[in-house]
């Protein structure tokens, strides 16, 4: 009993050790696996300015102006463009627009607007005509179309910008775009004014009237 055990046994390994040299054969493997996290990051733009409401909004309103005569021009107020998002924001389009209930008056009012300021080779005239005209354009581009962009109309997280939104009429009103009417020539040295000759004072259509422009900025990130 004991010798035929034994027997059996050798045959059965001789058996398995036959299957290994005629079947599977061991092969060493390794692999490696390199990963990246990808964050989306948070665009956003916020307004400041002395005595305007809405301070560390996208929209702000500045003190209100008036009532004023045939000539005047309202003060220039520096509003501060803040990025307090994560990525940087560029600068891509300007555009006017205005509610009003006088048609005179909001023909008859200029806008000056001075960006740039405190930054190298500013600060910049962006525009200096009636209202109405440069609502008119749409929205302007501030990059491409060989429209050149001024240093820092790329913000990055946490940089400011700054620029000057001021209405007028009258030839002796003292602004900071003077008669300057091209994109990105060198504004007047803040706080000097000069006049425009060109702007008419209102005519007396335009009394008791009320107009309210507004200036959008617009960014991508």
């Amino acid at each position: 009993m004991k010798l035929k055990t034994i027997a059996l046994t050798g045959v059965m390994s001789l058996a398995g050790l036959g299957l290994i040299g005629a079947g599977a054969h061991a092969v060493f493997t390794t692999s490696t696996t390199s990963s990246q996290s990808i964050t989306a990051g948070n665009l956003s733009v916020v307004l400041y300015a002395n005595g305007a409401t809405g301070n560390g909004s996208p929209t702000i309103a500045l003190p209100s102006v008036g009532p004023v005569g045939s000539t005047f021009a309202s003060n220039p107020i520096q509003v501060q463009v803040y990025n307090n998002g994560s990525v940087t924001a560029t600068e891509i389009t300007l555009q006017m627009s205005d509610s009003n209930n006088n048609t005179t008056l909001q023909g008859e009012v200029y806008a000056c607007m001075v960006s740039g300021i405190g930054t190298s080779g500013g600060p910049w005239i962006l525009f200096n005509e009636p209202l109405w005209k440069i609502e008119s354009y749409g929205a302007l581009p501030l990059a491409g179309a060989g429209v050149p962009v001024p240093n820092g109309a790329d913000l990055a997280p946490g940089v400011s910008d700054y620029y000057i939104l001021q209405f007028y009429a009258g030839p002796t009103a003292a602004t900071q775009c003077g008669a300057t009417v091209d994109w990105y020539a060198t504004a007047p040295a803040y706080p000097n004014g000069a006049n425009n000759p060109a702007a008419a004072s209102l005519t007396s259509p335009a009394q008791g009237g009320t107009v309210i422009p507004a200036l959008t900025l617009t960014y991508s990130g």
